[in-house]
């Protein structure tokens, strides 16, 4: 965690950053108190390393990779944070009549070699990739907190709405500490 420190005439201004989720996050926190700033841009930062541990698709045992490794008829169960971005994404991909839609991960990854060189796919191939996409595969239960494929296999990528979710946690999380979010 990086920190710099501006004084003003009522408060510090201080800049912390932290890494995550491929992408460097940014508190700026006006407060007279230091050690206090410091304390709430730790929890905020734990919070956005727990979030990443569960949404991303790059971890091994996420919730998300785990949903990713479903084959039809399988559950899995998720936690909290997981279970409520899923939610959101779920109600997205209906407003949107499914054009907005996390299940992509098969399409995106025809457009990539094993080397990551960037690469045309084939008409077939993205024929059968879109077998694997839509929301409609999936069942969230709110009872238990699981995510069952009730049709076609599919590979989850949160991108940019999994950095966004995390944004408005680590906002509420300040905004319990007493901290004015703007």
């Amino acid at each position: 965690m990086e920190i710099s420190n501006t004084v003003s005439a009522r408060h510090s201004a201080f800049r912390l950053s932290h890494q995550a989720m491929a992408t460097v996050y940014e508190i700026f926190i006006c407060h007279n108190d230091q050690r206090y700033a410091r304390q709430a841009s730790q929890e905020a930062f734990f919070l956005l390393d727990r979030l990443e541990h569960e949404l991303s698709r790059f971890i091994e045992n996420s919730d998300i990779s785990r949903i990713n490794n479903l084959a039809r008829h399988e559950k899995a169960l998720v936690g909290l944070e997981s279970f409520e971005c899923l939610k959101q994404c779920t109600e997205l991909f209906e407003q949107t009549n499914g054009a907005f839609d996390i299940t992509v991960g098969s399409l995106m990854k025809l457009w990539f070699d094993k080397d990551n060189n960037l690469r045309p796919p084939s008409a077939q191939e993205i024929a059968s990739a879109k077998q694997q996409i839509g929301m409609q595969n999936l069942s969230l239960s709110e009872t238990d907190r699981s995510v069952t494929v009730i049709g076609n296999p599919v590979k989850i990528d949160l991108g940019g709405i999994g950095k966004g979710y995390a944004v408005n946690r680590l906002a509420e999380l300040l905004t319990e500490w007493g901290l004015k979010i703007f």
